[in-house]
């Protein structure tokens, strides 16, 4: 048989339960540690796009039926697995725990851009519902789909850049 291209991305996972208390585990470290664990750079630059563009593009038309409109929607990225971030001076988008914005050199023009990446708490966050509460654990194995994600992204630049739209 011949192989063709996908033309629609996957569906999306189900949403995790929402209206749950969050508890951190009680591991000492302090509210700044934690901060710092879960936003500030490391260095990586993990997504291929300068993080404006993240921040301003939209969903897959897909999934915009379902009521998303930015790729960077909090409740958009739960359903890869993100765990919902809040503002802070390191996260003042208030995107997912382990994203993180870093400067570094567009490839093309070698200017200074700002990049997104995932810092090791994207991966190594874990999130545990029961019983009404949301048990949350530095260090612990994420449930994110990358896979998932990666298409998603690609999907919605995709649609974007065959739109017109040019930035």
């Amino acid at each position: 048989g011949q192989s063709s291209a996908p033309t629609a991305p996957p569906s999306l996972a189900a949403a995790p339960p929402s209206g749950a208390q969050a508890i951190w585990l009680d591991q000492g470290w302090t509210a700044q540690q934690r901060d710092a664990y879960h936003y500030q750079s490391q260095g990586t630059q993990t997504l291929p796009i300068p993080a404006p563009w993240f921040l301003a593009l939209e969903v897959p038309r897909s999934d915009a039926s379902a009521g998303f409109v930015k790729f960077s929607d909090p409740a958009y990225l739960q359903r890869f697995g993100f765990i919902p971030g809040v503002v802070t001076a390191d996260n003042p988008n208030g995107l997912p725990i382990g994203f993180a914005s870093t400067t570094s050199l567009n490839p093309k023009t070698r200017r200074p851009m700002k990049a997104l990446g995932f810092t090791c708490a994207a991966c190594h966050t874990a999130r545990i519902d029961y019983q009404g509460s949301t048990l949350l654990i530095d260090g612990g194995p994420a449930m994110i789909d990358l896979g998932s994600f990666g298409t998603k992204l690609a999907f919605s630049l995709g649609e974007t850049f065959l739109s017109g739209v040019s930035g």
